[in-house]
């Protein structure tokens, strides 16, 4: 992930801390379908801090961004 800037994540909640946790030690934006969740609102203050920006929810309910990914990449 040398010289990138940004995290595109469409995984479920519960594996957030995979992708968060070294997005923010590489001081990476993250842009994610996920809804807030409690592991992202821990974080909230080292992301302000840093100076980063995550963006929640951005995506269409219910999961028709995460279907339309799939789609992609099984084709790819």
């Amino acid at each position: 992930m040398k010289n990138k800037t940004l995290v595109i994540s469409f995984i479920p909640p519960w594996l957030h801390p995979h992708v968060l946790d070294p997005a923010l030690k590489m001081n990476m934006n993250v842009v994610t379908s996920s809804y807030v969740s409690p592991y992202m609102e821990k974080l909230d203050a080292q992301v302000k801090a840093k100076g980063l920006i995550w963006l929640n929810e951005v995506g269409l309910d219910p999961g028709i961004d995460i279907l339309g990914t799939m789609k992609v990449v099984h084709e790819a």
